[in-house]
């Protein structure tokens, strides 16, 4: 089973792509309103004790690069989803 979701894409822009045993995120904030929410979504796993679950990159214009461990892709989209970034997140069956 793997996780879909939704966003608001006049509030975000995200982009992933898998690579080796991480996911890479691109994710840009559009509306300066949730560059709060989002930072608090990433101090939530600065504060943890795993110091390698999500790593975050910033950029210009509110652009992040996170590096999520694949172990932890879930945790990471539920924080996004508490912090209301994502719309929604739904567990799709893997069709093989």
């Amino acid at each position: 089973m793997m996780l879909t979701y939704s966003y608001n894409s006049n509030m975000l822009k995200i982009k992933e792509e898998k690579q080796d045993t991480d996911i890479h995120f691109q994710i840009q904030i559009k509306d300066d309103r949730y560059l709060e929410q989002f930072k608090l979504v990433l101090q939530f796993f600065d504060d943890n004790k795993v110091y390698t679950d999500v790593l975050s990159y910033p950029y210009e214009n509110h652009e992040y690069r996170v590096i999520v461990r694949e172990d932890y892709y879930n945790d990471f989209l539920a924080e996004m989803l508490k912090a209301r970034l994502l719309q929604s997140l739904k567990w799709n069956d893997l069709v093989l």
